[in-house]
């Protein structure tokens, strides 16, 4: 009688555990990123690259994102978040000019299966 008992508990408890993993196992995960733009001649052309490149991110489907940042294959739902935001930073060429980059900077949010 004992044996059953802590045999029925045994079980009751896996199988809380099973449950409760399966109910947490698509969590949203996050990842930040940042795209770099081809060399510009001035700040306002590397802003305008930066600015479409962001424009470009924010209407891709989430397969696009999902290869164009290499994330996990079981990821679903790929999106960029609200906040994403575009710098330039500048450089000198090995010939001295300077350059300029759009740099765009994004947050990805997308469903993780846990693992699954």
């Amino acid at each position: 009688m004992k044996f059953t008992k802590t045999l029925l508990i045994a079980s009751a408890i896996s199988t809380m555990a099973v449950l409760s993993t399966q109910a947490f196992a698509d969590e949203m995960s996050y990842s930040n990123q940042t795209v770099i733009t081809a060399d510009a001649s001035t700040k306002d052309v590397a802003f305008e690259q930066g600015l479409s490149e962001l424009n470009n991110l924010q209407a891709a489907s989430s397969t696009d994102l999902l290869h164009q940042f290499s994330l996990d294959m079981s990821a679903n739902n790929v999106a960029v978040e609200n906040g994403a935001y575009v710098t330039v930073t500048k450089k000198m060429s090995s010939d001295g000019q300077y350059v300029y980059n759009g740099v765009v900077h994004a947050s990805l949010s997308y469903e993780s299966d846990g693992g699954e």
